[in-house]
């Protein structure tokens, strides 16, 4: 009886990783688990060449946002600081680049002014988004924020998303 209960639990495990494995190529107990090892090398491959780009994209943007940095540093060395009476127009930049399913990297350029980060933020949230990383750089009366968002609800097109940010940021920066 325990060894009946025993080759019934092989059984059903081998059913469990039949059906989990997209390409078997014969049925016998051998060939099924030889297949899962080869299918789940090539998981194992795939994952870190996605792990590879992501570091490579992560560097990238550190490095750019580095630059804009540097640039911003010599531009304050290169101008005296502006004094502006009245209130002005002030634009707003807003790049939106797709890391992943639902997650985004945001880079949002604006002037700098009381409560913006705060207003910032009930937007970002208000377009059903969740911070995961956020880095805020002021130059210049310029502020760059960079955040690392995800979606929360279903999933939304790279453009769609800086379009509606645009047109919510836009209408909160216009004096």
């Amino acid at each position: 009886m325990a060894e009946r209960n025993r080759r019934n639990r092989i059984k059903d495990g081998l059913f469990a990783l039949r059906a989990l494995v997209p390409k078997i190529s014969k049925m016998d107990r051998a060939s099924i688990v030889g297949d899962a090892i080869e299918y789940i090398k090539e998981l194992q491959k795939k994952v870190l060449e996605l792990e590879d780009e992501l570091k490579g994209l992560e560097e990238d943007d550190l490095k750019s946002h580095e630059d804009e940095v540097e640039v911003c540093k010599q531009k304050r060395a290169n101008q005296p600081s502006p004094v502006t009476k009245g209130h002005t127009k002030t634009e707003v930049k807003v790049e939106v680049h797709q890391i992943g399913a639902k997650e985004f990297l945001v880079k949002i350029v604006c002037g700098k002014k009381r409560g913006e980060c705060l207003r910032t933020m009930e937007i970002v949230d208000s377009l059903r988004l969740e911070v995961v990383d956020i880095h805020v750089t002021t130059c210049n009366g310029q502020v760059l924020n960079i955040l690392k968002v995800e979606v929360k609800g279903k999933e939304v097109a790279a453009e769609n998303l800086k379009d509606s940010l645009l047109k919510k940021l836009g209408v909160l920066y216009a004096y």
